[in-house]
């Protein structure tokens, strides 16, 4: 019997801590519960799959014993596996079910140890009769599970296959995280990152001039199929998406030129998906893609059943592709740059699995930036921007096991006869609006959706096709990992952590320090001990002899930022030590106010400034009384320039 450390060697894969903590890990192997397994975009779930499926037929006691694999709903999750288990036909042979009669013969030839099957097909089997379901006496693992593995078709599948071994795999676990029959494993995007195996995209939102009513809307947050698109609406969006990606590339044009005049900038835009909302939006977006004589495709599941168009997209016959319900998840292109969200979705799942699309590091170019656009109703866009900053917030370890308000409505294709796939009508809604509950629900588990930590494009709320604010996964962590350091730690467990090292500096990178730094607002001295030598080479009376040279400045970053080297070092010695806040202290509420009312001459100028940021977050009431101030004040002399002219 092979084990995990043999079966790594022999394929010669990349180990990954989260990767060996599962499989080596007895209770993830366990008959009583559920195993669920979580991750992030690119933590490779189903590589992970095949390596536990490759230990347990490595046993010659399980030879014999079927296992299957049920594609979640979609022929490209299906795909996706079967090229997987192609490199791990030495360790188990797999067949991929393509059809009901597939599926009966290779049950009646019992010849196979794993089945790759669509759920559907399955269950078209079971209502036919003709063939009785085997029981699987080896492992049921359901990929995407977030989306059909609750339902009463799936279940019924599985009371009568009675799998011994079970375990649902998905990137988006919140339908789960409140269940207890789960012996769950997680693995944040977050701490992807931090092991360099996933990366980053920007969340840009854009206001549109789409305006929906509230009997618009189901009671699922979607919008109703018979919603209108409107089509001037859609082209004066992608104008607006396309000129900020033409913008982020550094090309110069005049701002008022229309799209058909940047023609020839257009080949400098990476591959990009534009997800719509339905055909009828497709439509449209494909016919501006055409007039412009870009290089796009249009893919849905009727003129590209096969996914022909999608494969030709990956290999780079198109630039731009745009998709209706189609690989929102399972989907894996590396040199993916942009994604155009216009399926008006408010679901953080659906939204979280589209922007993982983006979060798979490029081989070619990888550290350009990738940039997810959200495009927002002129009515919703307060919600959306909040919505889209608890979505980000999911995506690290602090949140991602504890969300779990997301109610699945989503009905599963069905077979029937040669009509092919079709979906059963939905449920009549008594006409709800926005279910702005998610919000709550995120408050609810501590997420702060305080959007002014985030950067804001000043915008008019009367004018539309506008950006109006970009999100940064980045600054959500640096924000939770000061919420989290302050206090985290005892003084006892503090200064334990501060005994082990010698050095100061590898201190600092501790999360115990992070916590100091935090409770001791900066002032961290009492948890250095004489063996930390290194970090006492500046002391407060060298420190104070160059802060005199220097010049008494008034900001850090003169200090810092000095041509002196000398001196430069000088601030890191305060930062050692703890102690820069006493030679640079936080501004009181009386000198912003004095500031702002003898120095700044616009309302504009104070906001934007360092002074104006600090009261922004420090002092929020009185910051809201100075700006209408300033803003008086600004308008008064507006009114003076006007009549000193006349």
């Amino acid at each position: 019997m092979k084990n995990y450390y043999q079966i790594i060697k022999e394929r010669g894969l990349e180990e990954y801590s989260y990767q060996k903590n599962f499989l080596t890990n007895p209770k993830y192997d366990t008959d009583k519960k559920t195993v669920g397994l979580f991750m992030g975009t690119d933590a490779g779930k189903t590589t992970v799959a095949s390596i536990k499926l490759a230990i347990f037929y490595s046993n010659p006691k399980n030879n014999n014993k079927l296992s299957v694999v049920f594609a979640a709903a979609r022929k490209d999750t299906r795909t996706n596996i079967q090229d997987t288990f192609k490199d791990y036909k030495k360790y188990f042979n797999s067949q991929t079910i393509k059809s009901v009669k597939e599926l009966e013969q290779h049950i009646n030839n019992k010849t196979t140890q794993v089945l790759v099957v669509l759920p559907q097909v399955v269950d078209a089997l079971r209502k036919r009769k003709t063939t009785k379901l085997p029981k699987i006496d080896g492992w049921m693992i359901y990929d995407e599970a977030h989306e059909y593995y609750l339902k009463p078709m799936v279940q019924k599948i599985i009371k009568i296959m009675s799998p011994r071994y079970k375990m649902v795999m998905t990137g988006t676990p919140f339908i789960f995280n409140s269940k207890k029959d789960y012996e769950s494993y997680y693995v944040s995007v977050e701490e992807l990152q931090n092991l360099g195996k996933s990366g980053d995209a920007d969340v840009i939102t854009v206001a549109s001039a789409y305006n929906f009513r509230k009997e618009d809307y189901l009671s699922t947050d979607d919008l109703r199929t018979n919603v209108k698109i409107n089509e001037n609406h859609t082209s004066k969006t992608l104008e607006l998406v396309f000129k900020q990606m033409l913008t982020s590339l550094k090309c110069k044009f005049n701002s008022n030129f229309k799209l058909y005049q940047l023609t020839g900038y257009f080949n400098e835009i990476n591959p990009t998906i534009i997800y719509a909302r339905n055909r009828e939006m497709g439509n449209q977006i494909i016919k501006v893609c055409n007039s412009l004589k870009l290089n796009a495709a249009y893919s849905d599941s009727v003129n590209d059943p096969d996914s022909k168009i999608i494969s030709d997209f990956k290999e780079g016959k198109y630039k731009f592709l745009i998709v209706v319900d189609r690989i929102k998840q399972g989907f894996s292109y590396n040199e993916l740059f942009n994604i155009v969200d216009m399926s008006l979705t408010t679901k953080p799942s659906v939204i979280m699995q589209m922007y993982g699309r983006l979060l798979r590091k490029s081989k070619l170019q990888p550290n350009k930036i990738k940039r997810y656009f959200k495009v927002v109703p002129k009515n919703e866009v307060g919600y959306v921007e909040s919505l889209m900053l608890g979505v980000l917030n999911l995506c690290t370890t602090e949140f991602y096991s504890k969300f779990n308000n997301v109610k699945s409505t989503l009905p599963i294709p069905r077979i029937k006869g040669k009509k092919g796939i079709i979906n059963p009508p939905r449920k009549n809604s008594n006409n709800q609006t926005i279910n702005i509950n998610i919000l709550q629900s995120f408050s609810d588990i501590g997420m702060n959706l305080n959007l002014q930590n985030f950067k804001s494009i000043k915008h008019n709320e009367n004018k539309y096709f506008q950006i109006t604010r970009i999100f940064k996964l980045k600054d959500i962590k640096w924000i939770l990992l000061d919420h989290k350091r302050r206090g985290a730690y005892s003084d006892e467990e503090i200064m334990e952590e501060s005994l082990k090292h010698t050095e100061w500096k590898t201190f600092t990178k501790t999360k115990e320090y992070q916590s100091a730094w935090g409770k001791y607002n900066g002032d961290v001295s009492k948890f250095i001990h004489p063996n930390m030598t290194k970090a006492m080479s500046w002391d407060r009376e060298s420190i104070d002899i160059a802060f005199k040279l220097a010049g008494s400045p008034k900001e850090s970053k003169d200090l810092h930022k000095h041509k002196d080297k000398t001196i430069r070092g000088a601030y890191h010695g305060m930062r050692s030590l703890g102690i820069v806040k006493e030679y640079f202290p936080d501004p009181t509420l009386e000198e912003i106010t004095d500031f702002a009312l003898n120095e700044c001459k616009l309302c504009s100028t104070f906001n934007y400034s360092r002074l104006g940021q600090f009261a922004s977050n420090h002092y929020p009431e009185e910051y809201k009384e100075l700006k209408e101030i300033l803003k008086k004040r600004t308008q008064e002399q507006k009114q003076n320039f006007k009549l000193t002219t006349k």
